[in-house]
């Protein structure tokens, strides 16, 4: 806003006492978005190896993207700044120096995540992640509160799952250098499929189970119907 205000004096001003004190709350406004980079630069200095992100982010492009705004806060401010008065270069202050080693600090941090990621992808043997799929997706619940059946707990594979949400959000950074990894991209493509299968898969997990909690003290009585349920079950 005041990089705007600025521009539109900028544009009014005709005498020499408006033009001057207009270069002046243009060296003041300079100084304050100094001032932030520095608050942003001690930011990145404490959190980049903990991120502050959001329960649903993931680790490695979430923390791309913690670094994707930081910089792109600084690039639009530079740029608005820049264009409300014009010509910068009689200004002798660190601003633009400031600004371009922040910005090619946060890119190098972006890359490293990216890298960070495929290293991952690697441990994880993706060569046979297609094969992991095949695995029940349903388990036994060990320790369950009834006597005679043990709950479900979903047994989706969680790096297959953690593939689907990196791959997500490195897809939100729209940088053509971040693309996904060949050896991930045939299960990728069934992204949808699986999460809407997920999904179905924890409905029923928590109506079996609820369903068993509701039988408790009771499950005498429909032991034969309880075992029936159960030999449906346990081919997935």
């Amino acid at each position: 806003a005041a990089a705007y205000l600025l521009q539109v004096f900028r544009k009014l001003a005709h005498r020499p006492l408006i033009k001057h004190n207009t270069e002046k709350r243009y060296l003041d406004l300079r100084a304050m978005f100094q001032k932030q980079c520095n608050v942003i630069r001690r930011e990145f200095d404490d959190c980049h190896r903990k991120p502050p992100l959001k329960i649903n982010e993931s680790s490695f492009a979430g923390s791309a993207l913690w670094a994707k705004s930081r910089s792109s806060f600084i690039e639009k401010g530079l740029e608005e700044i820049r264009n409300s008065i014009g010509d910068v270069s009689n200004f002798d202050d660190s601003l633009d120096v400031t600004c371009a080693e922040q910005i090619e600090a946060f890119n190098a941090y972006q890359n490293q995540k990216y890298e960070d990621w495929l290293d991952r992808i690697e441990t994880m043997n993706s060569n046979h992640l297609q094969e992991r799929l095949d695995q029940p997706i349903l388990k036994k619940l060990t320790g369950s509160r009834n006597q005679y059946f043990d709950g479900v707990i979903s047994n989706f594979d969680t790096d297959i799952a953690s593939i689907f949400t990196e791959a997500h959000f490195w897809d939100k950074l729209r940088n053509d250098t971040f693309v996904t990894p060949n050896q991930i991209l045939g299960i990728c493509h069934q992204r949808e499929v699986l999460r809407v299968v997920r999904e179905r898969v924890m409905m029923l997990v928590r109506a079996h189970n609820d369903f068993q909690e509701d039988l408790k003290g009771t499950s005498m009585l429909y032991l034969d119907y309880l075992k029936i349920l159960e030999k449906k079950l346990w081919p997935g």
